[in-house]
């Protein structure tokens, strides 16, 4: 039994496939959805989305499939679909025990008695074919040219849902080393979405997103996402006669940054609080930085100064003092 031809970008196909994290993954509602789409459509007992790794072919999905089977890796040199993997064109076989290159593969003279194969190459936009989207008949079979075309349509749907997988996995592994590096920030960070009333003036800002300093710095619940943050934290409308409130209004129609600090106190303490505001697109985004350990080290300083220059002013003795 010939074994398939290796393709000639074997290397960067099986580098293309392995970008795609999908092997060995459970079940996707998306995927069995289009191959039992596929199976009614072609009118076959089983179709299935095969993808073929350095040693084996393993199902994404498959339907009309026992899953007992499906669930079984097939070794590469008995896989049908790496015909398809090689040429990256359709191929359909009518009678696979007539056919010299699967006449003597167990799949054919084995229990599962496999007699027609029609499969199309799942090519992935950047050209490489990591697969076969399969449709499979116990019986000898053809399919028609219209058919092999819905087939080839079928191959690109899966390619577009394999390569939007791969790209939501990035999207939400982007988003949590982001939120990983925010709440390993030292200054607080809030996303800020402006809550209008029916005459489009800003009542209050929805937060739509706090790191942990943030949320310790302002006492925010878990989870705070959702919440109206001048409600949450009355500080914020009242600290140093609105302070905060009214830079956080102008940043927001304006657009300009803005920077005010303001004592809030909360929960027997008080603390300074440097806020900083941007607008980025419709919403604002605030730093908060607690500064009260820096006043505080420089209201001593300024104290210490002032008693130093009453103590030389005051004293009955000359004194000089060199530096």
């Amino acid at each position: 039994m010939p074994s398939a031809p290796v393709p000639a970008n074997e290397a960067e196909r099986l580098a293309a496939l392995r970008s795609l994290r999908v092997l060995d993954t459970p079940p996707d509602q998306g995927f069995d959805d289009l191959t039992s789409l596929a199976r009614d459509a072609l009118g076959l007992p089983t179709a299935s989305i095969s993808l073929v790794d350095e040693h084996r072919q393993w199902l994404k999905s498959s339907a009309g499939i026992d899953p007992a089977e499906a669930a079984c890796d097939v070794p590469r040199s008995q896989s049908i679909c790496a015909y398809v993997v090689h040429s990256a064109e359709p191929l359909v076989i009518d009678d696979l025990a007539a056919d010299e290159r699967t006449r003597d593969n167990p799949l054919v003279t084995g229990a599962t008695g496999l007699r027609f194969y029609a499969g199309a190459p799942i090519v992935l936009s950047t050209g490489e074919a990591v697969g076969s989207f399969c449709v499979e008949d116990r019986r000898p079979n053809s399919l028609t040219e219209h058919q092999t075309a819905m087939l080839e349509r079928f191959a690109s749907a899966a390619a577009s849902m394999l390569e939007s997988r791969r790209a939501e996995r990035a999207l939400l592994e982007a988003d949590h080393r982001l939120k990983s590096i925010q709440d390993a920030a030292p200054v607080g960070l809030l996303h800020l979405e402006a809550v209008r009333d029916h005459r489009t003036r800003v009542v209050d800002f929805r937060i739509a997103d706090a790191n942990s300093t943030a949320r310790g710095l302002l006492s925010l619940p878990e989870p705070c996402v959702g919440s109206a943050l001048a409600e949450r934290v009355p500080a914020v409308r009242e600290a140093d006669d609105g302070a905060v409130w009214h830079a956080m209004l102008h940043t927001s129609a304006s657009g300009d940054p803005t920077t005010v600090e303001a004592e809030c106190g909360d929960r027997g303490r008080t603390l300074t609080l440097r806020w900083k505001f941007a607008r980025l697109d419709c919403c604002v985004v605030a730093s908060v930085e607690d500064v009260t350990a820096i006043r505080k080290a420089e209201r001593v300083k300024s104290e210490r100064e002032q008693l130093m220059r009453q103590y030389v002013q005051h004293t009955p003795v000359a004194e000089a003092k060199f530096d």
